[in-house]
């Protein structure tokens, strides 16, 4: 009697299935995600000429060499997808790239698909070559020391696509490529990606995202494809980028979630978003909104970026060795910021517009800039006069002014260079340096106290005010901060006003 469904052999045993169950687990643990550095040799040309390197074998590995060994990287990051030659490269010291990532307790990856080719019969639509030869090549890869792997294919949304043979055919070649990775041990990473380009909105991006995901989990089915050692990686649901609605993080993460409960089986252990042509913020911010979404969600969700881990890490490099460690500490930084969006537990928060030319820092207790007044432009640069972050970000954990020094002319030497905060032992105010004159009044610019005195609990500053032209308004009319918080807070805003004035 033929069994409902009809008749099948089980492919794994129950070691196996075991196996893939706990690598999955792995790579999804809480607070940690993915490192894409799968960059095709094409791909990480055109990122390398961003900073005027050359797009050869030395300066890529040199590249992967910095991201591999980041100090406590494995603190954030889980899992990274190698490009082929990448899995082949060593460090300077001759140590395969894939054994110290398995040393530090990252699981390493593979990208086995060989790109989109065109899907005959269909309105410029695409399939992914590399079905041939899989079998020998995961069984390669894993003995080499790798975990998983990932494919892609790609789906695009206009008048007429993504088409039921569209649809069909990228399901079934990534549920191919799902089994022939579990009977060799790896881990198969699904990506269906619905491409952001378009000007569709919302609510269209929702729908095609949940019918991709729809036939994607029939053809996994159809080929006894084991759930529970697999993991998604889809696009975040956004409109398309060249729409004229736009929509907030809020509505993002929730017409994500919302299109994940209708297409994604629970067996699924988690999901690793795609970053798909957003800036490190918005993927970070999204990510966040994502996990904060009121609705149940029975898998982790957390990153697989590429771009959105690194772009600021390249410039930060530039190429050079001095900068390696800089380097390193950005890619902490947006990994430690991924990790915490991956619990929901992202909490800096962001205006649309930037008061210097990078995102405004919120005053929680009050939900407004903490900065409103005038810049400072920097002629020799003309740009803002400061670059750098001022409030100390968790994130980065660096001080709050790291930009050039402004000159005074008079002494031809930096505006302040004797210590900004109060030294307990000597119980010498925060700053020593030549005071800067007022013309019209002839006399040091400042002359109150600086530093809060508990005893009296009185504020940090009551000499008189240095007044903005352009508003004449008192040139600091927010909060004052009391107490331990107070000489940052003076050294801050006196460094506003001075250069204001």
């Amino acid at each position: 009697m033929t069994e409902v469904g009809g008749s099948y052999t089980d492919a794994l045993t129950c070691a196996q299935k075991k196996e893939l169950r706990e690598i999955a687990a792995k790579i999804v643990a809480d607070g940690k995600g993915i490192l894409a550095a799968d960059e095709s040799t094409g791909t990480i040309g055109k990122r390398l000429s961003a900073i005027s390197l050359e797009n050869n074998e030395q300066n890529r590995q040199k590249y992967r060499q910095l991201l591999f060994t980041t100090p406590n990287l494995n603190q954030h990051i889980s899992g990274v997808i190698l490009y082929e030659e990448t899995f082949h490269q060593s460090t300077d010291s001759g140590k395969k790239f894939v054994d110290l990532l398995n040393e530090q307790g990252i699981v390493p990856g593979i990208k086995l698909d060989l790109g989109v080719v065109p899907l005959a019969g269909t309105i410029g639509e695409g399939t992914t070559q590399g079905l041939d030869g899989l079998a020998a090549k995961a069984a390669a890869f894993k003995k080499g020391g790798c975990g998983f792997a990932k494919w892609r294919c790609v789906l695009t949304i206009a008048d007429h696509t993504p088409s039921h043979l569209g649809m069909l055919e990228n399901a079934n070649v990534l549920a191919r490529y799902a089994s022939i990775c579990q009977q060799n041990g790896l881990v198969p990473i699904v990506e269906p990606e619905v491409l952001c380009d378009g000007d569709h909105d919302l609510k269209r991006a929702q729908k095609v995202t949940e019918q991709v995901l729809s036939f994607v989990y029939k053809a996994l089915a159809d080929h006894h494809v084991y759930l529970e050692g697999t993991l998604l990686k889809p696009n975040m649901v956004t409109p398309g980028q060249s729409s004229a609605k736009k929509s907030s993080h809020e509505e993002i993460g929730l017409a994500t979630v919302e299109a994940l409960r209708r297409g994604v089986p629970s067996a699924v252990p988690g999901i690793t978003f795609l970053s798909g042509g957003q800036s490190e913020l918005d993927a970070t911010a999204n990510l966040n909104a994502i996990n904060q979404a009121p609705l149940l969600k029975p898998w982790k969700l957390t990153f697989s970026y590429g771009r959105a881990l690194q772009q600021s890490v390249l410039k930060a490099w530039g190429g050079k060795d001095a900068n390696v460690g800089a380097a390193q500490k950005v890619l902490l930084a947006r990994a430690s910021a991924n990790g915490a969006a991956s619990l929901g537990k992202y909490q800096v928060r962001f205006s649309p517009l930037p008061w210097y030319q990078g995102p405004r820092i919120m005053v929680p207790e009050y939900q407004v800039p903490w900065y409103q007044g005038p810049r400072i432009m920097v002629p020799e640069y003309q740009v803002p006069w400061y670059q750098g972050s001022r409030i100390m970000v968790p994130e980065y954990q660096v001080p709050w002014y790291q930009g050039p020094r402004i000159m005074v002319p008079e002494y031809q030497v930096p505006w302040y260079q004797g210590p900004r905060i109060m030294v307990p032992e000597y119980q010498v105010p925060w700053y020593q340096g030549p005071r800067i004159m007022v013309p019209e009044y002839q006399v040091p610019w400042y002359q109150g106290p600086r530093i809060m005195v508990p005893e009296y609990q009185v504020p940090w500053y009551q000499g008189p005010r240095i007044m903005v032209p352009e508003y004449q308004v008192p040139w600091y009319q927010g909060p004052r901060i009391m107490g331990e918080d107070a000489s940052s807070a003076a050294a801050e805003s006196l460094f506003v006003a001075k250069h204001s004035y």
